[in-house]
C-alpha cells in the first residue's frame, strides 16, 4: 500500500482545519504515487484519525485514482 501519516502536535480546533491539513498530504500522496508507484492499480482510498485518547476512527471507499473530493468527504464523515 502507499500511505502518508502525520502526527500533529496540537489538536484540530473544527472540521475545516482538519481539511485545510488534508490538502498537503494529498500532494505529498500523489507525488509519491506518480513517482515511485504509478505502475501500482488504486483500490480504494481511506482516513484514518487518532484521536488524543488513543482512540482510532478509519474511513474508506473504492477508487481508482486519487480522489481529492473523495478524500475530502471521507474525512468529513469522520
Amino acid at each position: 500500500s502507499v500511505s502518508n501519516e502525520r502526527t500533529f502536535r496540537e489538536d484540530f480546533r473544527s472540521p475545516e482545519e482538519a481539511l485545510e491539513k488534508l490538502e498537503p498530504l494529498l500532494d505529498e500522496l500523489r507525488d509519491d504515487y506518480t513517482g515511485k508507484h504509478a505502475d501500482r492499480k488504486i483500490r480504494e482510498g481511506f482516513v484514518k484519525l487518532k484521536f488524543d485518547d488513543f482512540t482510532t476512527t478509519t474511513a474508506q471507499q473504492p477508487m481508482k485514482e486519487i480522489d481529492r473530493r473523495a478524500f475530502r468527504d471521507l474525512l468529513s464523515d469522520r
